[in-house]
């Protein structure tokens, strides 16, 4: 949250009127703590491998990452196709109860990626908020929370660190090449994260496709 704050600080004046109607900006700059599970359904147009607009019916649930929330997890595991696991990357720099909030976040994901209930499905990682890490580059140097990093202090060189740091909790393999499983993303562009679920829902369709036997 706090770093937030700035955002709607600047738009006090704004907010305070009895004519103020939140924009989608402002809308896209809430958050809300995950206590339980929330399920929303929706259909989106993909397209198939034969290169026609596809209708698809996804169901997306989100869930907690607390110890008490993760109990909670098989029960949503049934017909799951994938994962879309968040991370912020401007907790590199906090502190909760005494463990960096970035590492802990990464710490879960390789939860996830070991849960038996889980093995079927794609694991899909956003490093989120790319803006935000951008800014705080400026007066923070990311090795001095995360020690093991000995690059540049520019957000190129740190992303590539972030990108291989999570590849390597997912047991793949940190190389130069892309991996189209770790995206970068800033989630108040709406027209970034519009592709970002498209592609998710063309991974979705081609791995039903491909459980369905039409392809053999």
């Amino acid at each position: 949250l706090p770093v937030l704050t700035g955002y709607f600080l600047r738009k006090l004046d704004t907010i305070k009127r009895d004519s103020y109607v939140p924009s989608d900006d402002d809308i896209l700059h809430l958050r809300r703590s995950t206590s339980d599970s929330d399920t929303i359904n929706f259909r989106m147009e993909v397209m198939s491998l034969i290169g026609k607009l596809t209708s698809l019916q996804v169901t997306c649930t989100d869930v907690g990452g607390q110890a008490h929330e993760r109990t909670e997890w098989p029960k949503h595991a049934e017909n799951l196709n994938a994962i879309l696991y968040v991370v912020s990357l401007p907790e590199f720099s906090n502190v909760s109860g005494g463990t960096n909030v970035l590492e802990s976040q990464l710490e879960i994901l390789e939860t996830v990626k070991q849960n038996e209930h889980f093995q079927c499905a794609t694991i899909i990682v956003l490093l989120n908020k790319v803006d935000l890490l951008e800014s705080k580059l400026q007066g923070l140097e990311v090795s001095e929370f995360f020690p093991e990093y000995q690059g540049a202090n520019d957000i190129n060189s740190v992303l590539k660190f972030f990108k291989q740091e999570v590849a390597r909790r997912l047991g793949q393999e940190p190389t130069e090449e892309e991996l189209p499983n770790i995206i970068t993303s800033c989630a108040t562009n709406t027209e970034l994260m519009r592709t970002i679920i498209e592609k998710i829902g063309q991974s979705i369709l081609q791995r039903t496709l491909s459980e369905s036997k039409f392809f053999g």
